[in-house]
């Protein structure tokens, strides 16, 4: 802050010839730039040393108080740069070119004229201030001559001119500041923000974790697309730096949404580590929340380490990149209404927000959550990438060729393979028993069935098998849902179950991928062979009665 002998001293000498209602707005916006400014932070004790010196002095000191250029430099960098931190020496030599918009935006015209050699009267009808051209027009003249002679009146300067040109330099620093003062506050509250965190030691953490977390398994960047696009497959790199905020990350189980959020929360990172400018990324698996308010912004303050005030600043200042795993996985309802709707009301009050959301909803989701999102959903795998994602997710020489083979040989095992997570599963099989399984959908149906049990935590996963079993000895191609829910129920029935709620239990199917929606109303098994696989493992004959009842 200034002190008010100095801040008497601006006042004294612009009274005459600035605009004195906004006065103090100026002075609040010097002092920020004072605040902010690391590079000519001696232009303040120039300011001090002018107004200290007695007035037939200050001819001596005016050379390094006139200097209205490094002043328009050090402005434009610290409102228009992202990292404006720069040397002096940098500033100095700084192309003019960096700073005609200042000059535009306040003198309402770029400069075109040599003002440090013309007549600056010539001027003022060109849209210029006299204020401005007078101090650019002295500029050389207090700078390199020992016994300054008036350009005007080609006499020695005098007091008063001096005294001049010193007022015509403070309404031009008080012109520029009052101008950009929105720009300068709003910059000095981002810097406050920047010590909020570690912002380097919290990316060389993702990182870190990153690094073990795929230690035993390679990153292959599955495209992504739009329902029923025509463009190119998509990156998760390219989904990180879209211009769409909200993006939502649609897919079966295994599809690699969980991947796909953990590879842009690291790139995020790698970038965030090098420029510390950049956003934040905040991964949040949504099966982990608890009740309460404000649970997103709470969760950011507990991941960051920081307090809950300052997440809900940087979230409001869009410098938060939201990760959401696993919408699908909330079964909480209530808690799912109430995270679904501080979700859609962030999203609504700050539109550019980054929020990129994984969910199943192959089915219809009840409790729906950003409805205007981009969705992308994993491309269709050929079967030559399914062989390279297998290939470079198995060091084993002898297991990639055995399974090269057998693709040439039967390419039919591997067409229900539609995930990264049944590639890895059938992986794990061929390394196990060092030879191709007979049955292949078996094995990953198993170890899908025990994923969602183990890590989704789905209580539906212990009476699904029953309900897929009685669809599939229906021996029908296609089901209607509400046909579909009838078995279910009448399953239900038939073992005493009271949990499960049939819609639930089909949405599981259908989010799983092993059933898929044929259209809004029928259903059916998304390979032959899942539905023969449970044809088949169904052993209970009251459960093939029931069902052959149903369609008789």
């Amino acid at each position: 802050m200034l002190e008010e002998k100095y801040i008497r001293f601006i006042r004294g000498r612009v009274e005459e010839r600035y605009d004195m209602d906004r006065f103090d707005d100026s002075v609040k916006a010097l002092e920020c730039f004072y605040r902010l400014d690391q590079t000519i932070i001696n232009f303040e004790q120039r300011l001090k040393t002018m107004a200290d010196t007695p007035e037939y002095d200050r001819i001596y000191y005016l050379q390094n108080f006139n200097i209205i250029e490094i002043f328009m430099k050090a402005l434009y960098n610290i409102t228009h740069n992202p990292a404006y931190e720069i040397s002096a020496e940098e500033i100095t030599s700084a192309d003019s070119v960096s700073y005609q918009e200042l000059l535009k935006t306040t003198y309402q015209k770029t400069p075109g004229i040599a003002v440090s050699s013309e007549n600056p009267y010539d001027h003022l009808n060109d849209g210029y201030k006299k204020e401005y051209l007078m101090t650019y027009r002295f500029r050389n003249v207090f700078t390199h001559q020992s016994n300054p002679i008036d350009p005007l009146t080609d006499k020695p300067v005098t007091q008063k001119r001096i005294e001049e040109v010193i007022a015509d330099a403070l309404v031009c620093y008080l012109d520029l500041a009052y101008e950009y003062r929105n720009a300068l506050f709003e910059k000095e509250k981002e810097l406050q923000r920047s010590t909020y965190l570690n912002r380097k030691a919290y990316c060389e953490k993702i990182i870190r974790d990153y690094e073990t977390w795929t230690q035993d398994f390679t990153y292959v960047d599955i495209a992504w697309n739009t329902k029923d696009s025509v463009q190119n497959d998509v990156s998760v790199e390219e989904i990180l730096t879209s211009s769409v905020s909200n993006i939502k990350l649609i897919g079966e189980a295994g599809t690699g949404k969980t991947t796909a959020l953990k590879r842009i929360e690291y790139i995020q990172a790698c970038r965030l580590k090098e420029h510390p400018g950049g956003k934040i990324p905040v991964f949040i698996a949504l099966n982990d929340v608890k009740p309460g308010k404000k649970i997103l912004s709470n969760k950011v303050a507990e991941e960051l380490e920081i307090t809950l005030k300052q997440a809900n600043e940087l979230i409001s200042h869009n410098e938060i990149i939201f990760l959401l795993d696993g919408y699908n996985e909330i079964l909480d309802t209530p808690l799912k209404r109430s995270l679904a709707g501080e979700i859609d009301a962030m999203a609504l009050q700050n539109r550019k927000l980054k929020i990129i959301l994984s969910d199943r909803n192959i089915a219809k989701n009840t409790i729906p959550v950003l409805t205007k999102a981009k969705n992308y959903m994993i491309s269709p795998l050929s079967l030559e990438k399914k062989l390279d994602f297998m290939e470079k997710n198995c060091d084993d020489a002898e297991i990639t060729e055995l399974i090269r083979k057998d693709a040439a040989e039967n390419p039919e095992t591997y067409r229900p393979m539609k995930t990264p997570l049944a590639l890895m599963h059938f992986i794990e099989a061929v390394r196990k028993e060092r030879t191709i399984p007979l049955n292949p959908t078996e094995v990953y149906l198993k170890l899908l069935f025990e994923r969602e049990q183990d890590l989704k935590k789905d209580p539906n996963m212990e009476y699904l098998p029953y309900y897929l079993q009685a669809l599939a000895v229906s021996g029908r191609d296609q089901l209607s849902r509400e046909a579909a829910l009838e078995i279910i129920a009448a399953i239900n029935r038939l073992k005493g179950f009271t949990h499960p709620d049939s819609l639930s239990c089909l949405n599981l199917a259908l989010d799983m991928g092993i059933l898929q929606p044929e259209d809004n109303e029928r259903v059916s098994f998304s390979s032959l062979t899942y539905q023969m696989y449970f044809m088949e493992s169904c052993h209970d004959e009251r459960l093939k009665q029931v069902v052959h009842e149903y369609f008789a």
